[in-house]
């Protein structure tokens, strides 16, 4: 039974199903957080898991407010092709978070001694992190790239999601992908203020020139690869664009990925 599809491909199930599902209260569920999993409304007279949502989607307010007779939505009791980079996405933000957080807490007690971790120390570990998001093939799937973003990043607002959900599935699901990669490989090129890489994500999936030239630059660069690249982005492949400015300026950080990842390979391969 296949319980993971693509958009727009999920089915319905029969009351079989429900020994793979697992429900989700409606009362805990928020407009507009995207679906990473199916989720199934569970008809009791005709015994079947109707379909609500496929990945790469949402609930709206108008949809919660139809839902709020409802209990629970059910969805997968495995894990999600997603839930590793959601995971790491959210890892790292907390990282960052947590640096942040400890910031205000020597201020509110007066110890400036050593008040803020250096922005080339906090590039520097963001670069250290890389190798396991990128993963022993030094390869990320687009769509698990705006999986990742979605845990690092805050909710894109409704007013921008609504109008790109409208301009249909592939749009849309383009969009995210595009958005992903810009906040992921913004890291690799030093920018570490959540907040920011959140309106970069925002900015991308609205359509709007962020007005900042690298930022505007890698997003182009990014439409470019995807392009040529239609599944996935390998290092390998981001590095070999020496007709791209930015491709330059991800080199050498991607470099330090490479042999990271060359490392992590060598003792996979020594451990088998």
């Amino acid at each position: 039974m296949t319980l993971f599809s693509d958009l727009g491909s999920v089915g319905k199930l029969s009351v079989d199903a429900a020994e793979e599902l697992r429900p989700v209260p409606v009362s805990g569920m928020r407009a507009y957080a995207l679906t990473w999993v199916p989720h199934y409304l569970f008809l009791e007279k005709n015994q079947k898991f109707i379909p609500m949502r496929a990945p790469f989607d949402y609930f709206s307010p108008r949809d919660m407010e139809k839902l709020k007779t409802v209990e629970s939505l059910w969805v997968p009791m495995e894990r999600g092709p997603y839930e590793r980079q959601l995971a790491s996405g959210h890892r790292i933000r907390e990282y960052l978070d947590s640096i942040t957080r400890k910031a205000l807490e020597q201020a509110e007690k007066g110890d400036f001694a050593e008040l803020t971790v250096s922005t080339f120390e906090i590039s520097s570990q963001m670069i250290r992190m890389m190798p396991s998001i990128w993963g022993s093939g030094a390869r990320i799937e687009h769509t698990e790239m705006a999986a990742w973003a979605d845990g690092f990043c805050d909710p894109v607002p409704g007013d921008i999601l609504e109008p790109a959900r409208d301009r249909g599935d592939k749009e849309f699901k383009d969009l995210l992908c595009v958005a992903g990669w810009a906040v992921f490989l913004s890291l690799h090129l030093g920018h570490s203020d959540p907040d920011y890489l959140s309106q970069v994500r925002n900015m991308v999936v609205a359509q709007v020139s962020w007005g900042m030239g690298e930022t505007d630059d890698l997003v182009e660069s990014i439409r470019g690869w995807i392009k040529a690249a239609p599944r996935a982005l390998t290092v390998a492949q981001l590095m070999e664009d020496w007709n791209s400015p930015i491709s330059q300026k991800l080199s050498f950080r991607l470099e330090r990925v490479l042999e990271s990842v060359r490392r992590m390979r060598t003792g996979l391969e020594g451990n088998g």
